[in-house]
């Protein structure tokens, strides 16, 4: 067996710049900085709070424009550094670079799909959270429901069947291609 060749950092600038889901919340609900980075990351221009007591700015980053990163050259060290899957499989030469950005461009247009039937979502990952709140009030409102008085309506998940499927086949594709998403990045 041979040891793939190692991609040029040309090719990781062409995806990342090609995909963007790291910063326009696709993946992430937000970044979480480290604590020397707080003023650098607010002389960017970003608005940095805190999620769990840890400094972080929230997804979709605000300097995310137009499909890219308005930053990119001067971006913060955690987005530097974060690999998604696709990216360390394209950069240890599993992948070509050409098959990596085919794997964006139907993660792109199955996003598209999604913000279709979600127009009002402010992005995908938010979605999924939103998604998950509201089944677990209707879920502790059906187990906190009196056996006698009807829980009422619980919070609608999903608008139909078709965008259930929809949104849990975006995300398996996500997870397979780009790794775990979730909370934050």
């Amino acid at each position: 067996m041979t040891t793939p060749t190692p991609r040029p950092d040309s090719d990781a600038t062409t995806l990342c710049l090609a995909c963007g889901f790291c910063c326009d919340g696709t993946l992430h609900t937000h970044t979480v900085i480290l604590a020397g980075e707080v003023d650098a990351v607010k002389n960017l221009g970003l608005t940095v709070g805190a999620v769990q007591d840890r400094p972080a700015f929230q997804q979709p980053c605000m300097m995310f424009r137009v499909g890219s990163c308005s930053i990119y050259e001067r971006r913060p060290h955690v987005c530097r550094r974060y690999e998604c899957a696709l990216l360390k499989r394209t950069l240890s030469g599993e992948i070509a670079l050409e098959q990596a950005l085919r794997v964006v461009g139907i993660a792109q247009k199955q996003l598209g799909v999604f913000r279709s039937r979600a127009p009002d979502a402010v992005s995908f990952m938010r979605y999924l959270k939103a998604l998950e709140a509201a089944a677990d009030a209707a879920t502790a409102n059906m187990v906190s429901a009196d056996a006698s008085q009807e829980a009422g309506p619980a919070a609608p998940v999903v608008l139909d069947t078709e965008a259930s499927n929809h949104v849990v086949a975006l995300v398996l594709y996500l997870t397979r291609h780009f790794g775990e998403s979730g909370g934050d990045q």
